[in-house]
């Protein structure tokens, strides 16, 4: 039997900048079947000596070919799964963004495609549920609205 690990990672939400549509990534099949999804966001584990931050900025440089600045980047919450897939207790720093669509996408390796989606027309087998990302929506939006009043 494997042993339990524990592991840190960061999730990042990317949505359109009017924050109508997300940014979702096919994986590639060795991917679908380990996560049992077709579709997800940016994000992997935390290297050792690496912030969350650092993580969100690097992943998404190697995931969709966008290297954001900090201030680009909210930490929304953080989420602790202490059975994620049976195998990990895991923490993630799930990130939100807001990217124009017409910024160009270059896939990383794990990656088979990308599309936005319309937030009422997710598709099936995402990593993450419905709730999920109408809360990291909720979330940005109240992150975006609190740094205008400052």
């Amino acid at each position: 039997m494997d042993e339990k690990r524990f592991g840190l990672g960061t999730v990042l939400y990317v949505f359109s900048q009017d924050l109508s549509r997300v940014l979702l990534l096919k994986l590639n099949e060795h991917k679908r079947v380990k996560f049992g999804a077709d579709w997800g966001n940016v994000g992997g584990k935390i290297n050792l000596g690496e912030t969350s931050l650092e993580n969100c900025i690097r992943e998404s440089g190697e995931e969709i070919g966008v290297r954001f600045e900090p201030r680009d980047l909210r930490l929304l919450y953080v989420k602790e799964i202490p059975n994620f897939f049976n195998k990990v207790h895991a923490v993630q720093f799930v990130y939100g963004a807001a990217l124009d669509e017409q910024t160009p996408i270059i896939l990383g390796k794990e990656l088979e495609s990308y599309r936005w989606f319309d937030l009422s027309k997710l598709p099936e087998r995402t990593l993450d549920t419905q709730e999920d990302f109408y809360y990291a929506l909720s979330q940005l939006r109240n992150s975006f609205k609190a740094s205008a009043n400052l």
